[in-house]
C-alpha cells in the first residue's frame, strides 16, 4: 500500500489491521487470503470481501477524516 498510496497507504493498512477488533482474528484473516489471491490489498476490496464474510451490510463512504471520526 505504501507503494502505491504513500502515507495514506499506512494508514490504511493499520485500519485493515484494526479490523480483527470487529470481526475477529479467523474471519480477517480468511478476508486477507482471499485478497492474496486476487493480488488486491486495498482497504475498500478487503472490507467489501470482509462484507461478504460476515454478511454486514457496512457500507463505506469516502468521507473526510473528521466526517469519518463522526461516523466511526
Amino acid at each position: 500500500m505504501r507503494e502505491q498510496e504513500g502515507a495514506i497507504g499506512d494508514q490504511k493498512f493499520v485500519r485493515l489491521l484494526l479490523l480483527h477488533r470487529e470481526i475477529g482474528l479467523p474471519k480477517l484473516t480468511e478476508a486477507l487470503i482471499k485478497a492474496e489471491k486476487t493480488h488486491v490489498f486495498r482497504y475498500e476490496v478487503v472490507h467489501d470481501i470482509i462484507q461478504q464474510l460476515t454478511n454486514k451490510g457496512m457500507t463505506i463512504h469516502n468521507f473526510s477524516r473528521k466526517k469519518r471520526l463522526l461516523v466511526y
